[in-house]
């Protein structure tokens, strides 16, 4: 069985979706994709004459981009094991590194056939390394050095700071999903990963053929440890100095049985991780993947099989320069399927190898065969037993080869085998290996295989035509039954429960198990010949199919390699090994001798067994209901005692000690008056043995039942009321009261139906404990039951002056006085048809609580009781109950507005459930009311003779007339201000064309100003200034020609509260545009000529030039279509600064725009 790259894991593959990173292309140059970098030595932080890391300069190529496995790193650096790239950001990790390719085994580059190095020591070739990538997807990398000086696999590696980009890189199992998963459905694109990955997978890759040596003198055979594997024939060769092929490393795509299934297995994991995913229990190159509640399986392999080839088989080298040939996955593909097609001349000495045949001819009717078994995946092995028996005519063997030395793998045929089966007394499990120790009834529905008479029925079948169905109608008859002896393997039939012949159990061209069944039924077959073919559970109980289970077969054939292969045991020469078993306290010592081979063992050289002395004084220590205490004397010379109960028909270990100073053990757990059984004995240690004493025995008898209940319960402030359930099993009770400092009893009844006692003469408010023991008399014994003990209390004083301290429309809160005797008080409020506790203090300071969440305008029930904690137990008053009602609801809404400089206009919701309201200002430093309305439909007030710009508290409660009864809910209760003066000499102070600055004056009483523009069809805020000092606001970004519509108010922030001014209004109105171009250019030594483009939007221009400090006016045009002026008179070689503004006239208005300057010189 070969399996690639083990080392990644099929579990870890399967349970922690971990891949094995491989490249895969479909065309790529091999130069292409290489990022080239030199590192500059400043980087090394190094002053040392020793190079760097740095100091070199590197190219790195991916072999097959996008893929991440194999890198060609070209570099002048001679030692490859002194740097590596880290790659700290990869989707598979923060591990990804791309590192020197190390073969682990030899300590040394990992050298291929097929590349000619220039140094076989560092493996280099073509200038450069192969490296091997891990978990890395490309991108960023960064250099590291080694700055270890032990053993590379130990190395310590830090950053350099150099970096470099390689291209977007990605693993095999990615490639797989972005080629092939393009559906939509989970399960349609496993099935075309699947179907794609098959395509392209090969079993394995080729290599160089190592020379073949012997490891073994004998030829053998294993078991599988899979299930749809059977056996393996070993071969005693093995080959040393195989060398790989860098065609079969470079193609990513080489898993067997166990690969395949496990590259599936990810796939599923990545498309979605909340799928489940686990091997197939029946076949070893499956694996089932569960989504969504449903499950399916996927797996298989690669299709054909490298092999060992000879060096001049060796087709093609490999080179990594700039003018190497492109690698592919195609090529290499194709150069390995010719690498498998080579006919190499097999060089295992066949003369005496194992055959199937012989093994066949060996074991005849059935024999046990002594093999190798394999017991893991990864090999685990050790010496096993199977059956085999011939199962046909010994032609045919179905075979594949195993390894490169001549094992192979049977997987059925003529050769028959035992597989879950109970045969000869002994359980072979579903890997062909015999298991000892295994019952009938851990295995009761596996097949049986046993020599037994079989009915060999003949019969003939005839066909007639039905003229009713217009079929032909198949009719059988027997025509001879003949009986043999036969191995016969009968399976289980679960619905009838019974074992039925098998299928295979019956010769060709005879009635098997259902034909038979059917001649039974038809009346052409005695029914004795149905029962000779099944097994009933009464029959295979009487075949005792586990009767040899714990007996190694004492006659096989050997096939373990230990001896000349069919060897039978009978000529099978022992090798013993010896081992003495000490004595101890009951059996004798020995020594056992066994033989290496086979198992068998003999004994000899007994020794007495030991025997430490006996354990005394031991005796039951106390009694109780459950529970028996048992003691005994401490034995100097032991190490602890073992103690044991007599229960169920038998002696169970029910407690070992580890010290022989603990000399007492209490069973609990036990039945009330009922006698038990012990035993004890001493056990000490002697070499790695415990050698015990005899045992000693003793038996207790727990005391009778106690009643099930004791209760008390206080009946008045002086008494306590004890009541318990009746005892069937006593003839009376005895009550005692612990007082004085010691149990005193305050009464015993005379029979088993008084049920009650009353304590007087108890002091107020106090703990109290009794206790009860039943008692039966018989005849003169009078037996006692355990105490059952309780504590009782008497009454409190109650709680005084429970009253209701206020109400708001959801809240009560509760008052009482304090009791100095309580140690906190208890609150419950009726609610849901029951009281429940809402609050309990834990002192008794605390004399109010507050109880929330309730509803507006409706009553609660309280109740009250004091409670005091003492010794353990509570005692509690009588309850104080109470009634309070919450408040009514008051309006919804109160809001406040202003309406000159000296009132404010109150208005507030209507309220249903009020006869009217209450409004109150708070002036003076305290609240005064301002109105009282006579009705719930007067929703307004307003509040007159306040003084400008200033804020108020006003508030307001609803009130609700019941009879005599008026009621009053909660203040709701708001802040509402005057007006401001408003703002002065509001105006535009200047305009451009596309702004518009507004100015206003101060206002002394304001905090601020808000400004706002009227646009999109409503005010909007454009500016709110902090302080008053702040008289100026600029409008920016309006359109030029346009008239815009703004407002200002002052307002006054104090107390939380900000009056407002009335607003005042003004328009403005933006310039009108200029012209767009305005240029000068000379036209001799004392002129310059000015042009502009035309506005339409002008009636004429104003051109003014710069001259003794001011602009003067050098020409008006009386139309819009003069374009040019010439300035002259100029000074030669001059320049001169010229500005145009635009002007419309509408009738008396003149409109002007902003002005456009220019420079312009004469010629010199």
């Amino acid at each position: 069985m070969r399996i690639r790259k083990t080392a990644s894991g099929i579990t870890a593959a399967i349970m922690l979706a971990t891949v094995v990173c491989s490249p895969l292309c479909d065309n790529f140059p091999l130069t292409s994709g290489g990022v080239a970098v030199v590192a500059s030595a400043e980087k090394a932080n190094s002053a040392s004459a020793q190079k760097s890391v740095t100091d070199y300069s590197y190219t790195v190529t991916p072999l097959l981009e996008p893929f991440n496995e194999y890198f060609f790193v070209k570099t002048d650096n001679p030692n490859p094991c002194s740097f590596r790239f880290i790659d700290k950001s990869s989707i598979y990790g923060d591990s990804g590194n791309i590192s020197p390719n190390r073969d682990y085994r030899n300590d040394g580059p990992y050298l291929y056939e097929d590349i000619k190095y220039e140094n076989i020591q560092t493996g280099r070739v073509d200038g450069g390394y192969i490296f091997a990538g891990s978990y890395t997807d490309g991108g960023e990398v960064e250099l590291q050095s080694n700055v270890s000086t032990g053993s590379y696999y130990s190395s310590t590696w830090e950053d350099t700071g150099v970096k470099l980009r390689l291209p977007t890189l990605k693993d095999d199992v990615d490639y797989l999903i972005d080629t092939y998963a393009t559906k939509s459905d989970f399960f349609d694109n496993m099935d075309a990963v699947e179907s794609g990955f098959s395509s392209i997978c090969l079993y394995s890759g080729s290599y160089i053929r190592g020379e073949l040596y012997k490891v073994g003198d004998y030829w053998g055979m294993s078991t599988s440890p899979h299930k749809d594997q059977l056996f393996y024939i070993q071969s005693p060769y093995k080959r040393k100095n195989s060398k790989p092929l860098f065609a079969s490393t470079a193609y990513p795509y080489r898993y067997d049985s166990l690969g395949f299934p496990s590259v599936l297995s990810t796939v599923a994991k990545r498309l979605d991780s909340t799928a489940e995913v686990s091997w197939n229990e029946d076949y070893h190159y499956l694996v089932d993947v569960t989504y969504n509640g449903e499950t399916r399986s996927y797996g298989g392999a690669g299709t054909g099989e490298g092999q060992g080839i000879s060096n001049d088989k060796i087709k093609q080298y490999f080179t990594f320069t700039n003018n190497s040939a492109k690698l592919t996955t195609d090529s290499l593909r194709e150069l390995l399927k010719y690498y498998a097609s080579i006919k190499m001349e097999d060089d295992v000495p066949r003369e005496d190898a194992l055959t199937w045949k012989s093994i066949y001819d060996t074991v005849g009717e059935g024999s046990w065969v002594r093999l190798i078994t394999i017991t893991g995946i990864f090999g685990g092995s050790g010496i096993g037993y199977s059956y085999l028996y011939k199962d046909g005519d010994g032609d045919y063997f179905s075979t594949q080869n195993a390894g490169n030395a001549g094992g192979e793998i049977y997987w059925g045929g003529d050769l028959g085998y035992a597989s879950d089966v109970w045969v000869d007394g002994r359980y072979v499990d579903a890997y062909e290996n015999f298991v000892p120790g295994e019952k009938f009834e851990n295995h009761h529905t596996s097949s049986i295989f046993i020599k037994t008479d079989l009915p060999l029925v003949k019969y003939k079948t005839e066909y007639k035509y039905d003229y009713d169905t217009g079929k032909y109608v198949s009719y059988s008859t027997v025509t001879s039954v003949e009986i043999k002896k036969s191995n016969v393997l009968f399976n289980y039939y679960s619905d009838d429960n019974i074992w039925t012949a098998s299928y295979g159990s019956f010769e060709n061209g005879y009635a098997y198990y259902d034909k038979i069944k059917e001649f039974v039924e038809k009346g052409q077959l005695d029914k004795k010949y149905l029962d000779m073919v099944t097994l009933t559970p009464d029959e295979v109980k009487a075949l005792k199919v586990d009767r040899n289970t714990d007996a190694v077969p004492d006659k096989y054939f050997v096939y373990d390699m230990t001896e000349e292969p069919g060897t039978s045991s009978e000529k099978h020469i022992h090798s013993f090994t010896s081992t003495v078993v000490k004595p101890t306290e009951t059996a004798q010592g020995y020594t056992l001798h066994t033989c290496t081979k086979c198992g068998y063992s003999y004994k000899d050289n007994y020794t007495p067994a030991l025997k430490p002395t006996e354990l005394t004084g031991v005796k039951v220590k106390t009694q109780g209901m459950n529970s028996l205490t048992l003691a005994w004397d401490k034995n100097a010379n032991a190490k602890g005692y073992i103690i044991e109960q007599y229960k169920g028909g038998k002696w169970t270990q029910i407690a070992k000690t580890s010290s022989n100073t603990a000399v007492t053990y209490t069973v609990n757990r036990l039945a009330a008056d009922t006698t038990y059984t012990f035993r004890i004995k001493a056990y000490a240690i002697s070499g790695k043995s415990e050698i015990y004493s005899d045992y000693v025995r003793i038996a207790g008898k727990t005391r009778i039942a106690n009643v099930a209940s004791f209760k008390g319960s206080a009946v008045s402030a002086s008494a306590v009321k004890l009541d318990w359930s009746k005892n069937d099993k006593a003839t009376g009770y005895v009550i005692e009261q612990y007082k004085g400092g010691k149990w005193t009893a305050i009464a015993t009844t005379k029979n088993n139906t008084t049920l009650t006692f009353t304590v007087k003469g108890l002091a107020e408010g106090t703990a109290y404990s009794f206790r009860i023991k039943s008692f039966r008399k018989t005849g003169s014994t009078t037996d006692f039951s355990e105490y059952t003990a309780i504590k009782a209390a008497t009454l409190l004083d109650g709680v005084s002056d429970f009253k209701v301290a206020s109400t708001t429309g959801s809240w009560i809160t509760l008052e009482w006085a304090k009791n100095d005797r309580a140690t906190g008080y208890s609150i419950e409020q009726y609610k849901g048809g029951k009281w429940t506790v809402i609050a309990t203090t834990k002192n008794n300071t605390t004399l109010k609580f507050t109880v929330k969440g309730l509803k507006n305008d409706t009553t609660y029930s309280f109740r009250i009781r004091a409670y005091k904690t003492a010794g353990g137990v509570t005692a509690y008053s009588d309850y104080v109950r109470i009634a309070g009602k919450t408040r009514i609801p008051n309006v919804a809404k109160f809001t406040g507005s202003a309406v000159s400089a000296s009132a404010v206009k109150l208005d507030w919701s209507k309220n249903d459930k009020a006869t009217g309201y209450v409004i109150e200002q708070y002036k003076g430093g305290k609240w005064t009311a301002l109105a009282t309305t006579k009705n719930n439909t007067t929703l307004t007030f307003t509040v007159k003779g306040l003084a400008k710009g200033t804020a108020y508290s006003f508030r307001i409660k609803s009130f609700r007339k019941t009879g005599s009864a008026t009621e009053f809910s909660e203040y709701t209760a708001i802040k509402a201000a005057t007006l401001l003066d408003g703002v002065s000499d509001f105006k535009v102070a200047s305009t451009t064309g596309s702004w518009i600055t507004l100015e206003w004056a101060k206002n002394d009483r304001a905090t601020g100003y808000s400004i706002e523009q009227y646009k999109g069809g409503k005010w909007t805020v454009i500016a709110t200034t902090k302080n008053n000092t702040t008289l100026k606001f600029t409008v920016k970004g309006l359109k030029n020609d346009t008239t815009y519509s703004f407002r200002i108010r002052a307002y006054k922030t104090a107390g939380g509260v900000t009056a407002y001014s009335d607003y005042v209004r003004i328009a403005g109105k933006t310039r009108i545009p200029n012209v767009a171009k305005f240029t000068g250019s000379a036209v001799s030594a004392s002129a310059v000529k000015l042009d502009w483009s035309k506005n339409d939007k002008a009636t004429g221009y104003v051109i003014e030039q710069y001259k003794s400090g001011k602009w003067t006016v050098l020409a008006t045009t009386k139309n819009n279509t003069t374009l040019t002026f010439t300035v002259k008179g100029l000074a030669k070689g001059t320049t001169y600064s010229f500005r145009i503004k635009s002007f419309r006239k509408t009738g008396g208005t003149t409109e002007f725009s902003e002005y456009a300057s220019v420079k312009a010189a004469t010629d010199k």
